[in-house]
Order: C-alpha cells, then sequence, then structure tokens
C-alpha cells in the first residue's frame, strides 16, 4: 500500500503489482519519492487536459507525460479501474503506451511513456520540410495504430480526435498516437463539448459531430486521418487557404481540400509536395495516397474506407478506385478552422496550479 504522508503521480503498470511505486508530487507537495523527480509542465491546455513531464527512475527509459484528465463525473470509480486497465493492456508501435494512472476524488490522471521527438505538428509544417520518405512511412504507421484501435482491440476503440498534436514521435522518429481511449474514460456528451469546442482541431473533425443527430462510429477517426494525411502530403495546415492566381491574374485562395483535389483531377500531383526530388521519383505513390485522403474525407460515412482498407491502399495491396468527384478549389462545404501488463495504482495525487 501507498504511504499516507506522500502523494504519488501515479502507480505504473508492471506484472504482479502488489504496491503501487511511491513517488513525488508534480508540485514538489508530500513527501519525495526516492525514485521520481519532477519537471516543468511542458503542455497546458488541449482537449484532454494539461500534460506534465516526469522522471520516474524504476523505468527504463525513466521519462514519463502524466496526463490530468478534464473533470467527468459520468464513469463510477468501479468503470474508471475497469477502462484504465483495459486501455493498459493495449500494445502497439504507432500507440503511445499508458503505464499507470491515478484517481483520488475526482482526480484523474493518466501516466503515459514520454515522447521526446515533440509531435508531428511540430516538425510536419516547419522549414526544411520531413523528407517524402519518412513521411509516408509514418503515414502508413499512424494508419497502423488507428487500425489497431478500431480492429485489434476487444472492442473497437473511437479516438474522436486524430491530429497531428496527438501524434507523437518517439526518440527515432517512430509516430504514436496518444489520447486514444481516453473518450471512453469521459463519455460521449463530455468527448463532444471538449473536442468540438478546443481550438485549431475543428478542421479534423468530422461532419457528424455538428450534426444534431450524429451517429458517431469508426469512421469518425478515418475522416480525420484522411485531413491528416493530406497535410503529410503537402506539408500544409488544412486550416491555411492557399494563395495562387485565379485565370483572370488577380489574386486567388483555395482550401487545401478544394486546391488538392483539383490538382489530382486534373493530374498535376507533382504540385502537391512542393516539387520535391525525392517525391518527383515517386508521383505514383503521392498520387495513391492523395486518393486515399479524399476517400477518407467523403462527406458520406458509408463510402469512407475502413482503416483496414487504408492500410492497405496505402501499402498498395488493393487498387484505389477513381472517386465520383473531387472537391472544386474554393469549396467551403467541409469544415475548416477546425500481452499484457497489469496496471499499478497511483493514488492521493495533488497538483497545484502553474
Amino acid at each position: 500500500m501507498c504511504l499516507s504522508d506522500c502523494f504519488c503521480v501515479a502507480a505504473l503498470f508492471e506484472p504482479d503489482a502488489t504496491r503501487c511505486t511511491k513517488m513525488a508530487s508534480l508540485t514538489g507537495s508530500g513527501q519525495q519519492g526516492r525514485n521520481v523527480m519532477t519537471k516543468v509542465l511542458i503542455k497546458e491546455g488541449g482537449g484532454f487536459g494539461k500534460v506534465y513531464h516526469g522522471v520516474a527512475k524504476s523505468l527504463q527509459p525513466p521519462d514519463i507525460a502524466v496526463k490530468k484528465l478534464v473533470t467527468s463525473n459520468v464513469y463510477s470509480e468501479r468503470e474508471f479501474l475497469n477502462e484504465v486497465q483495459s486501455i493498459g493492456r493495449i500494445h502497439h508501435r504507432n500507440l503511445v503506451r499508458m503505464v499507470g494512472y491515478c484517481k483520488e476524488q475526482e482526480q484523474r490522471m493518466l501516466v503515459f511513456e514520454f515522447m521526446p521527438g515533440g509531435s508531428l505538428r511540430s516538425i510536419l509544417f516547419q522549414t526544411p520540410r520531413p523528407p517524402w520518405s519518412w513521411r509516408t512511412e509514418a503515414a502508413l504507421g499512424i494508419a497502423k495504430g488507428i487500425e489497431y484501435l478500431h480492429e485489434g482491440c476487444t472492442s473497437p476503440i473511437i479516438h474522436c480526435d486524430i491530429k497531428p498534436d496527438n501524434i507523437l514521435l518517439d526518440d527515432k522518429n517512430n509516430p504514436k498516437i496518444t489520447d486514444f481511449g481516453i473518450t471512453k474514460l469521459l463519455g460521449d456528451q463530455q468527448i463532444h463539448t471538449t473536442v468540438t469546442n478546443v481550438r485549431g482541431t475543428r478542421g479534423y473533425i468530422t461532419p457528424e459531430w455538428f450534426h444534431s443527430e450524429r451517429c458517431i462510429d469508426t469512421k469518425v477517426d478515418v475522416y480525420s486521418f484522411g485531413v491528416v494525411l493530406l497535410d503529410m502530403i503537402c506539408c500544409r495546415r488544412c486550416q491555411d487557404p492557399v494563395s495562387g492566381h485565379g485565370e483572370d491574374g488577380e489574386d486567388d485562395s483555395a482550401t487545401l481540400f478544394g486546391w488538392a483535389g483539383q490538382l489530382v483531377k486534373h493530374g498535376r500531383v507533382e504540385v502537391l509536395p512542393h516539387s520535391e526530388n525525392d517525391a518527383m521519383e515517386d508521383l505514383e505513390r503521392v498520387e495513391r495516397f492523395a486518393r486515399v485522403a479524399f476517400m477518407c474525407i467523403e462527406r458520406n460515412p458509408s463510402l469512407r474506407p475502413t482503416m483496414h482498407q487504408v492500410v492497405q491502399m496505402l501499402e498498395g495491396s488493393v487498387e484505389v478506385h477513381a472517386l465520383p468527384q473531387f472537391p472544386s478549389s474554393t469549396d467551403t462545404s467541409l469544415p475548416i478552422s477546425m500481452e499484457s501488463h497489469a496496471p499499478r495504482f497511483f493514488p492521493n495525487l495533488q497538483l497545484n496550479s502553474i
């Protein structure tokens, strides 16, 4: 059992755990645990809560990320425990592994392996751009991670917030999806309120979220992945207009969807990756990936492929069928703006505001 005179960050997932590993509070309150040091807040805000960086000496590697969830009373204590136990058993090379959790009164915190490479967003829209060869491998890995959530778990897990910020990079720049399973901890109404009100994510949210009779299933993640894939092909943010010149020579601008769609339609896919040398030698794959992206962002969810089909098309093992139509260059109909270990438990965690 944990000592009563300390505050724990979390209990770690480990085989046959009989007690939680003693840790220090992230803010220094309580007794300092010998096997844990704490660091600064690394990310504030976000859809599901604040994220802190800590070091647990008992782990290899020792760095951890602790996410303090937004308050939710949807789940009982037993339901929360069942869900974190389930999430803790999910292991895939393209998913950030959860290594622990905390529950104390209304406090709910999740502990993950630390991703030192930052987010996909932090490198995708910078100069120089990531190489085309890396982007294609990363896109396939991300697709496989979502496919595993949908089809490889005991019951399908819908992420609901796939976007470049929620795709992190490890020390070898391998992409890993984070925040999966949190939707089950918060409940449908909480996740809808949280995701749709978060600034900067609405471009990745499927149109179904904005329907009063919304029916949310795995196809919402397919849509979001399609937007991310288009981002990765073009190294452009989906929310940013693409400037150009119209037929009359006047300055014109288009949405990323419309701009990319017209280029694919007219056979000018070499423009999408900015005529990068390695992409110019791989134009068949540029076009294939772009067509897959447009299949994913189809407004009718029933016409979108499954993530298993997406993986097959990206790999080239299944043919990508011609699309019935592409968005026009000024199309604004799409929403632009926006084997297992048992878990250890982290009780009595307190965080002071930073």
